[in-house]
């Protein structure tokens, strides 16, 4: 995979996770996160911070993604177990009453931008 010289050049490409944990990788970065961070690790090498100076944001904390029952309108999105997986999809089809529900890259996005702005606090 082909590292981004300058943070500009890194910001105009839009990563999935996979792709950002080989980036790490490749820049002896930690591996370990989720998309927000290992964006941050990226931008901090990016930035001139040496790879041996960037640290993970947080220990490892799991959470098991949530069940079918346990997501409801008021579930949050971060920190909660909640996961853009079947079982948010089949919840979010039988409150929509549709057949098939899938998530776009705008909600996938938005995700991603809440997790940077709860980083940068």
């Amino acid at each position: 995979m082909k590292i981004p010289h300058t943070l500009s050049e890194f910001e105009q490409t839009y990563y999935y996770k996979t792709e950002l944990v080989k980036l790490c990788r490749q820049l002896k970065l930690p591996t370990s996160g989720t998309k927000a961070e290992l964006n941050s690790y990226i931008r901090e090498c990016l930035n001139g911070t040496p790879a041996t100076q960037i640290k993970p944001l947080r220990s490892k904390k799991s959470y098991c993604p949530l069940a079918y029952e346990e997501i409801n309108l008021d579930t949050k999105l971060l920190d909660s177990g909640f996961s853009f997986n079947q079982e948010a999809r089949k919840w979010f089809a039988d409150y929509f009453g549709v057949k098939k529900f899938s998530f776009n890259k705008k909600w996938l996005l938005s995700k991603e931008k809440l997790k940077q702005i709860m980083i940068q606090k």
